[in-house]
């Protein structure tokens, strides 16, 4: 298997789209060298006429600073075509990543999708 192969496997995208609103699931870790793989395929996501995404993160297992960069390039692309972007589904572990980085105050946080999803309707 390929260095790329491998990197494809600690993280995977499976959108679907629920009412006006992209449910984004990641899974694996969100670090240097998988970001510079799903990055362009996020923001494509954002670039569509519904730039609301929801981002679910209870597989992540870790996330580094190039993680917390290609949420705040999403976030703005997003805002930037009307949309938005939430996530929900946090673990602990990648949650005080978003809280000590003050990520927490830019990008709205949800328990579950149900709430995420919600967000863009209220």
């Amino acid at each position: 298997m390929t260095e790329e192969h491998d990197q494809a496997q600690r993280l995977s995208l499976a959108p679907r789209r629920v009412g006006p609103v992209a449910v984004v699931c990641l899974t694996g870790s969100v670090d240097a060298s998988t970001v510079r793989i799903y990055e362009p395929d996020l923001l494509a996501l954002a670039d569509g006429q519904d730039a609301n995404l929801a981002l679910d993160l209870h597989q992540v297992a870790a996330m580094d600073s190039s993680g917390l960069g290609m949420l705040l390039a999403l976030t703005k692309r997003a805002r930037s075509h009307g949309g938005d972007v939430v996530l929900f589904g946090v673990p602990s572990s990648v949650q005080s990543v978003l809280r000590v980085t003050g990520m927490d105050r830019v990008i709205r946080i949800f328990d579950a999708e149900g709430q995420a999803v919600s967000a863009f309707c209220a």
